[in-house]
């Protein structure tokens, strides 16, 4: 049988024993001496931007209300700074702050995309129409609406036209006044 004393020392002879590890007790598992971080695993590009999303979500406390998104992005529209606007959406609230805009946000944009440039109109518009897919965001009749103007200001009279088709297939009211 063990004395208290005798155990105490056969403790200690495996705990400064160099063939079982780390003399830090409070590391564990140190049959490898080399670690590795859980990005350092992944190879693709992909896989490590999906990581970096999933694991750097902001506070509730950093995220600003949707009229506070509203205001920013009104603030750059009424400086005619179109592009800073959309990235309000893109940037800020979609990347960094990983908030779901709502069908408002979408408002303001495709509203102001009636440019005094229609190819340059067109091409945020198609792009906030590709943003809204991509995203699966369902517009609401208010964005199907302004939606068809924009491409009509635009000059771009088939994707209006294809908008009210799957207004219609949706059976959502079109409202005439906009056509």
């Amino acid at each position: 049988m063990f004395r208290r004393s005798n155990l105490f020392k056969l403790i200690l002879k495996y705990a400064n024993n160099s063939l079982y590890g780390n003399q830090n007790p409070n590391v564990f598992g140190t049959l490898s001496k080399k670690t590795r971080n859980r990005e350092d695993t992944f190879t693709d590009q992909g896989d490590i931007e999906e990581h970096k999303f999933v694991s750097e979500i902001p506070l509730k406390t950093q995220k600003l209300t949707t009229k506070q998104y509203a205001d920013l992005i009104k603030q750059y529209i009424s400086h005619k700074r179109l592009k800073e606007a959309i990235d309000i959406l893109e940037v800020r609230m979609l990347k960094l702050d990983k908030v779901k805009p709502e069908n408002y946000i979408y408002n303001i944009l495709i509203a102001c995309v009636n440019s005094p440039w229609p190819k340059n109109g067109l091409k945020h518009a198609q792009h906030l129409r590709s943003l809204m897919l991509e995203k699966q965001i369902e517009p609401n009749l208010t964005n199907y609406n302004a939606m068809i103007k924009a491409f009509g200001r635009c000059e771009d009279l088939v994707t209006a036209f294809e908008i009210v088709d799957e207004m219609l297939s949706k059976k959502i009211k079109i409202r005439v006044h906009y056509l």
